[in-house]
């Protein structure tokens, strides 16, 4: 009941998505809702080029998210609060299912107890579990694709390895990089059937070929209609977009147009670039470990703790997926990795975290218990567990008003998108930075502004009859000339400009090439 009261009222504060992640959500649930099935209107990005701006959708991000949305736009109500409430639901699970691994784990009703209440009020996640976005349903999914694959490998059962199967696939609707369960899973049964070789002589008590039968068949059962899509719409399992992510030599390639993306180009950086630019992203993730995860306070005292449970098969799992998490985040998915992909993916991490800090905590208060013998280790237990809760409680109100602030400056872009579309040509596409955002705040069609020059922006135009352009203080250096009045453009005029005048948001005519008159 805390869990469902603070979820409830942390969604109702939220009256809107603040970034393009999770209007991207709201506007395709709100398409599935009205019966526009997986399309998309606009588009964030060119790294697949359709032929038109509307489109088969998620050929970037996965569709779970989003059909978790409709389900509440089409069952509760029309509105953004709508589109919350199966995330409230969510994530009220969240706290009593690591309430039961932490119990199972430590058989210690007070570290279960603390486990529960970090994962309410869990810092910088506080706000993300009940937005649309991929935060909730992909951290419940693998949580619980990782308990059932450690309750396999414990007890034999062939039914838990076919739940971790389902999970995985739950995971993998929500989530790209969910298969990183299934290849964590594979490498730790492959040493558990080999251990069993050695220590017993034999083939010992797992099966492989039946657990990885179970495995695949649990994900199939989940994925397979959603690779029979992608095939159809691309001939491949896996959609265009993501992949590519992996050659990109900044971030602001995510946004290019016409820029091929390979090994080749990728190469073309410079091997100068590339290890720089992996050392910044393994730095970077470090930094997020700390704060976002261990919650600052919490990381240290994890690693104290988690010697306890390092024979465990759950906490083995846990440690060896978050390593393949940090590995693809940082050496291969460079540049979307610390920026968010690392974020949204690394909040199944965190009851196990908390797991091990709470046991860190009464580990060095045993240590001084036995150097101090007036330590009075059992009324310092409770005092210091209780302390963590009142930190946690702290960080997460912090990073809360610090979202509300941000919300502020979304406010404010929100408002001029609104005056925008009431003084523009109705069913027109507009070309615009916030192009998700743009759409819902009433807009019919958007494409993203590319960040490889002019000459990029309007063959984009072009391509996609992109009729206005937007620009704001977030607009790419290379329009800041032009946003600034330094520059001008014969095919760009200068409408309106909105909000204020120190920072406004400007919205141009894009004049149609002489050949298309």
């Amino acid at each position: 009941m805390l869990s469902l009261g603070v979820r409830t009222i942390t969604a109702w504060l939220q009256a809107d998505p603040i970034n393009i992640d999770e209007a991207y959500h709201y506007v395709n649930a709100f398409t599935m809702a009205n019966s526009g099935g997986f399309n998309e209107q606009f588009l964030w990005n060119y790294l697949y080029l359709p032929d038109t701006v509307s489109h088969p959708g998620f050929q970037y991000w996965m569709p779970l998210t989003s059909m978790i949305a409709a389900a509440g736009l089409v069952l509760v109500d029309s509105s953004y609060d709508g589109a919350q409430i199966g995330f409230v639901l969510l994530s009220s699970m969240l706290p009593l299912i690591a309430f039961g691994i932490a119990l199972d784990a430590s058989r210690n009703f007070r570290h279960a107890n603390v486990v529960a209440l970090l994962m309410i009020f869990s810092g910088f996640y506080f706000r993300m579990w009940t937005v649309t976005d991929s935060f909730t349903p992909f951290t419940v999914a693998g949580i619980l694709s990782i308990y059932g694959f450690s309750k396999h490998l414990t007890s034999g059962k062939i039914g838990w390895a076919l739940f971790a199967g389902l999970m995985t696939g739950l995971a993998n609707l929500a989530r790209p990089d969910a298969p990183l369960f299934l290849v964590a899973f594979l490498l730790i049964l492959a040493m558990e059937y080999f251990r069993g070789v050695k220590e017993a002589g034999s083939e010992g008590d797992l099966h492989p070929l039946a657990t990885v039968g179970a495995l695949a068949g649990g994900f199939v059962i989940i994925m397979a209609p959603w690779y029979f899509r992608s095939l159809t719409l691309s001939d491949g399992f896996a959609a265009p977009g993501g992949l590519q992510a992996a050659w990109l030599c900044s971030y602001d390639d995510l946004f290019s147009y016409g820029k091929e993306l390979t090994f080749s180009t990728y190469a073309d950086c410079g091997w100068n670039v590339i290890l720089q630019s992996k050392w910044q992203a393994l730095t970077a993730i470090a930094e997020r470990l700390y704060a976002e995860q261990g919650m600052i306070f919490g990381l240290p005292l994890a690693i104290v703790g988690w010697w306890k449970y390092r024979s465990m098969a759950i906490f083995r799992i846990v440690l060896l997926y978050g390593f393949l998490l940090l590995v693809s985040m940082s050496l291969i998915f460079t540049f979307p990795g610390p920026r968010g992909s690392w974020f949204h993916s690394a909040g199944v991490l965190l009851p196990f975290i908390f797991m091990a800090a709470i046991n860190g905590a009464d580990t060095i208060i045993d240590w001084l218990a036995k150097r101090w013998p007036g330590w009075r280790d059992a009324s310092t237990k409770p005092f210091f567990s209780v302390l963590m809760v009142i930190l946690a409680v702290a960080l997460s109100v912090l990073m809360y008003n610090r979202s509300a602030a941000i919300h502020g400056d979304t406010a404010a872009q929100a408002d001029a998108y609104t005056d925008i579309v009431a003084v523009i040509d109705s069913n027109s596409t507009v070309m615009v930075g916030g192009t998700t955002l743009f759409l819902y705040y009433g807009g019919w069609q958007s494409i993203a502004i590319p960040t490889n020059g002019i000459s990029a922006l309007m063959d984009a135009a072009d391509r996609y009859s992109a009729e206005y352009l937007i620009l704001d203080r977030n607009t790419p250096p290379a329009f800041r000339s032009i946003y600034d009045g330094s520059e001008g453009h014969p095919r760009l005029i200068l409408l309106q400009s909105f909000g204020n005048h120190s920072d406004p948001v400007s919205l141009y005519r894009i004049i149609m090439p002489a050949r298309q008159i």
